[in-house]
């Protein structure tokens, strides 16, 4: 009989439209977070330092693990995150149903920019998931 090791972990990073205007356009937007294969998606939610913003305030983000993955937080429009909130995403413990095992090596969590470009806004996310040690 083989021991399987699990361990829950929380990793985080941030979307500043300050530092590098570029990332506001519509599309993908790579976030640096990598997650290790086998892990288990557990919670996802985000804080908006400052509201994310855009010409006509139509613009929609959302986040997903990988190009094409699992949804971690629904297309909202920009308007509904205003400065100082924090927002859950999708509480994979509440569902387990919807939970995401990652089966690709190192996928990345990434936010999708819809309608029209960002003009500001800086989001601090956060990904909790169990990691499995198969």
């Amino acid at each position: 009989m083989s021991v399987i090791i699990t361990a829950s972990r929380v990793q985080g990073g941030q979307y500043n439209f300050a530092n590098d205007p570029s990332l506001g356009a519509v599309g993908s937007v790579g976030l640096g977070v990598y997650l290790p294969k086998n892990s288990v998606i557990t919670r996802f939610w985000i804080q908006s330092i400052v509201g994310p913003k855009s010409a006509n305030s139509t613009a929609t983000i959302s986040f997903i693990m990988g190009t094409g993955g699992k949804t971690l937080f629904s297309p909202v429009l920009v308007g509904a995150l205003g400065s100082g909130t924090v927002n859950a995403g999708i509480d994979f413990n509440a569902n387990p149903a919807a939970s995401a095992t990652v089966s690709t090596p190192t996928p990345q969590v990434t936010m999708v920019i819809g309608v029209e470009s960002l003009t500001g806004g800086n989001i601090i996310f956060s990904i909790e998931y169990t990691e499995k040690d198969l």
